[in-house]
């Protein structure tokens, strides 16, 4: 009798390290999963402050908003909304560029597929890139001189935006933008 308690007290531990291992990974695990665990293991916690990096990439993303919203008004086009959803394939994108600077991801498929990773819908997306650029306001002058980039930043159909941010070991900060209309919008934020 006393044989069989051990027993069942290591099975439960076992299936309860499984489901959390699976609650965090997900049933299957790649790099991108394990980056975005760890961002979102560090952005739960009420306790931890933001590292000094954390907060230039917060700042970085939150400019690049910012911006993108100032010339929006100035073409009078609706301001885009942050949407928390689109934070992870935003700075997935992001890392991707640092290994394939290109619209297509390094998997060989088309960038819009980092929506279906996320189980995100859509109607109409969009994506911006850059790379080598310290500042955000230098990011988004140079995506405004590019008529492609220009087009998606003002483009009224736009309703949501996530910025990603990647900084590599060298220093060099890579950007993706993503712009998204849902194909349903309930119990999505709306702008002001």
């Amino acid at each position: 009798m006393n044989d069989i308690i051990p027993g069942k007290i290591i099975s439960i531990f076992i299936a309860f390290a499984l489901g959390i291992f699976i609650m965090l990974f997900g049933s299957g695990f790649s790099y991108a999963d394990s980056v975005l665990v760890n961002d979102s293991l560090s952005k739960c916690s009420t306790v931890k402050e933001l590292s000094a990096e954390e907060k230039a990439a917060s700042d970085f993303k939150s400019e690049v908003v910012r911006l993108v919203n100032i010339e929006r008004e100035k073409a009078l086009v609706p301001k885009v909304v942050v949407l928390n959803d689109l934070a992870a394939p935003s700075d997935i994108r992001a890392l991707e560029t640092k290994l394939k600077f290109s619209h297509t991801r390094p998997d060989g498929s088309r960038w819009s597929t980092v929506f279906k990773t996320y189980s995100l819908d859509y109607m109409k997306a969009g994506e911006n890139l850059a790379y080598g650029y310290k500042k955000p306001k230098e990011v988004v002058k140079t995506w405004m001189s590019s008529k492609s980039h220009r087009e998606n930043i003002l483009n009224p159909e736009f309703e949501y935006i996530g910025v990603g941010y990647y900084k590599d070991i060298k220093g060099i900060i890579y950007v993706s933008q993503l712009f998204y209309t849902p194909i349903s919008k309930e119990g999505l934020p709306t702008s002001k």
